[in-house]
């Protein structure tokens, strides 16, 4: 029978359990520890199945291994008997839980993949290996514990998906038919789940995988709408990936902060970075619809609609040599700029590689055009105005020299509807030049003379 190293870090946590078993419970080592170890790493998170259907003997062996390791002990879920045991100073968590079924073997069955499906038993000093799984953690190979495992739950689909992804698990004979044919099955899942998923996907470099994702059906995935243009779309998602790996090397002064606020989780979870592609995959589906399907925050909806609706303007406005006076519209947008400043370089480059007419948001070829003749001043203009944004600077924030109160003083309260039209007036000019408060208060008695 083949077996399986363990690190001695490993070995030393399972005798320390072994010791707080006291000889009367068995326990196992199971799931993801063991994917940690084939792929050369620690593992952090590491999952014990108690050999007992009795929820209060986990709670007892759980709390007994805290007690004797000086680890915190937190319960998950008391009516199903899951427990954690967190060791803060070394960055571990410990999960307990019942058995599913009457036995090791059963509970081992109705696991996802074969890779997650191997169990060490401290009782029998031994591995419970059902599956030969320990030739596909060998051999990296990822592959379905039973014909039934997406109908048992159909997220499994998603799962596989990122295991391949992020880890680089490879999938064994027959896995995209099931894939495909399983993919219609996400429509019975919770959009939270799926959500939970998605970021952990497109955190990752997706663009390698292309073909594998269009094999497998998952760009014909009903929650992108139809994609069409997936050319371009793998373009773009190559080239952005590409450009965050590499550190944003054309953004001489703002890259730091760029991929900083890429990598920043909006409220709901996901980064900006992941938003990004998730917007270009369902460009052809309303924001609103995309944001109830995958239960989005309000954070994230705005955001995807900002890099939907802006990303064109903010284009426009740098193709044409604009006077900082008319980007104050972004002043507004200040949280969602990065994320609208890297979409807007990525069109820009990638209308450089593809030949595509009337491309979403370019609408001719003479504007496709005027992009790629000013690619290096793009990269300028870009640069500079994330620059402003994170320092603080005239464009991002225009310092103006009057407020509200001053404007009652001068004109009373009879004309203070247009207050505010005079306020964004001043804050639109300081974006061009340093405004003296007199000569704010003379712009203002010229505009109220002319109205």
């Amino acid at each position: 029978m083949e077996t399986l190293e363990i690190s001695a870090k490993v070995k030393h946590g399972l005798e320390l359990l072994r010791k707080s078993c006291l000889g009367k419970w068995n326990c196992s080592l199971v799931g993801g520890a063991w994917r940690s170890l084939a792929l050369g790493r620690e593992p952090h998170d590491l999952d014990i199945v108690v050999d007992t259907d009795d929820r209060w003997a986990v709670e007892a062996v759980s709390r007994q291994f805290c007690l004797d390791n000086c680890a915190t002990w937190v319960p998950l879920d008391r009516e199903r008997g899951y427990y954690r045991c967190v060791f803060k100073e070394r960055g571990e968590e410990w999960d307990f839980c019942t058995r599913f079924g009457g036995s090791i073997e059963e509970d081992l069955s109705n696991r996802d993949f074969t890779i997650n499906a191997l169990a060490y038993s401290l009782e029998q000093d031994c591995f419970v290996d059902i599956y030969n799984s320990i030739y596909d953690l060998k051999n990296r190979l990822l592959r379905l514990a039973g014909q039934d495992c997406f109908k048992k739950d159909p997220l499994r689909v998603l799962r596989a998906l990122r295991l391949i992804i992020s880890e680089g698990w490879q999938p064994a004979s027959g896995m995209k038919e099931l894939l495909r044919a399983a993919i219609p099955m996400l429509a019975k899942v919770a959009g939270e789940r799926i959500s939970a998923e998605l970021m952990r996907i497109f955190e990752c470099p997706v663009s390698s995988h292309w073909p594998f994702l269009e094999d497998c059906g998952f760009l014909d995935w009903d929650l992108w709408g139809g994609m069409k243009d997936g050319s371009l779309i793998h373009e773009r998602l190559r080239y952005f990936e590409q450009e965050k790996q590499e550190g944003w090397p054309s953004f001489s002064h703002s890259r730091v902060y760029l991929q900083s606020e890429l990598d920043k989780r909006l409220k709901g979870g996901f980064t900006m970075f992941a938003l990004c592609k998730i917007g270009w995959l369902a460009s052809s589906v309303p924001v609103a619809d995309l944001a109830a399907h995958l239960k989005l925050s309000g954070q994230e909806a705005v955001a995807l609609r900002e890099l939907r609706n802006n990303t064109r303007e903010l284009l426009e406005l740098v193709k044409h040599n604009s006077d900082p006076g008319q980007f104050y519209l972004f002043v507004h947008k200040k949280r969602y700029f990065p994320m609208l400043a890297a979409n807007a370089w990525v069109i820009g480059k990638t209308m450089e590689s593809i030949d595509v007419e009337g491309t979403y948001p370019l609408a001719s070829k003479e504007e496709k055009r005027g992009v790629v003749d000013a690619f290096e001043g793009l990269a300028v203009a870009l640069d500079t105005l994330l620059l402003d944004c994170f320092e603080g600077g005239r464009i991002f924030n225009p310092v103006v020299p009057l407020n509200g109160l001053d404007l009652q003083q001068l004109f009373g309260m009879g004309r203070k509807a247009e207050f505010s039209g005079w306020l964004e007036s001043l804050a639109v000019r300081a974006c061009r030049e340093n405004l003296t408060r007199a000569q704010a208060f003379d712009l203002v008695k010229s505009w109220a003379g002319q109205s």
